[in-house]
């Protein structure tokens, strides 16, 4: 018997022994089964916030080839009305050149030469340079209006028609007159417009006093007083 209980007690002892040892496996296994859960979930995780992230890139690209979209009609829709507008501004710029052409030598090759170049520009094709061209435009009209309403008299050398070249001095009116009296007092003009002599130097008693009278104004060798002065404007006709 005392064999007997001694065996039967080992075996207790060699199963509990087994138990701990079970019991200590299942802890274990548990513990790396949450390890791995954890691992599954950060991928869970990794692999949403991935797809979130693409998903919003994706929205981002799609929203911005809208955008693009958006510019880019809005650029056809303004390059559109500046061609318009260019069409429209382009025979106004060609009839300012024509006019000054017609008008007083006060620098006419220079105005001539830029308004043909804004006449060029408006009808091109390229929308930046009738952008460009119609600000020139706007720039140009002012400076036309202002010499319109303004006054200047210096002094400079004239070509006469029989080929001399004198001193002088020279009045511009506006834009409708411009004379001139030499240095010596001997030779007055008047302004020829459309013509290749520059000055009309044949000129009445009367024309030439006029001339001469606004001459002295300007340099202050009289008062000023009311002097009229004779105009030599083109007609319709393009004549004197």
């Amino acid at each position: 018997m005392a064999e007997t209980g001694g065996a039967l007690e080992g075996q207790v002892k060699q199963l509990h022994q087994l138990m701990r040892e079970r019991q200590a496996a299942e802890q274990a296994h548990q513990r790396e089964t949450e390890q791995v859960q954890q691992q599954v979930d950060r991928l869970r995780a990794d692999v949403a916030e991935s797809r979130e992230a693409h998903r919003n890139q994706r929205q981002s690209v799609e929203t911005l080839a809208a955008e693009q979209a958006e510019l880019q009609a809005e650029r056809q829709r303004l390059e559109g009305e500046l061609a318009n507008i260019g069409a429209a501004a382009a025979p106004i710029a060609q009839q300012m050149r024509d006019r000054v052409a017609r008008g007083i030598p006060f620098r006419r090759t220079e105005r001539t030469q830029t308004l043909e170049h804004l006449v060029a520009t408006l009808n091109g094709d390229d929308p930046l340079q009738q952008a460009e061209g119609l600000t020139g435009l706007w720039t140009l009209l002012g400076e036309e209006l202002r010499l319109s309403t303004s006054i200047d008299f210096w002094n400079d050398t004239v070509d006469l028609p029989d080929g001399r070249r004198k001193h002088a001095y020279i009045a511009r009116l506006g834009l409708v007159q411009q004379t001139f009296v030499s240095e010596d007092g001997q030779s007055v003009g008047l302004a020829g417009l459309q013509d290749e002599l520059p000055w009309h130097t044949t000129l009445s008693e009367r024309e030439g006093r006029q001339v001469r009278d606004a001459a002295s104004i300007f340099q202050q060798q009289q008062p000023p007083q009311f002097t009229p002065v004779p105009l030599a404007l083109p007609t319709d006709g393009g004549e004197e």
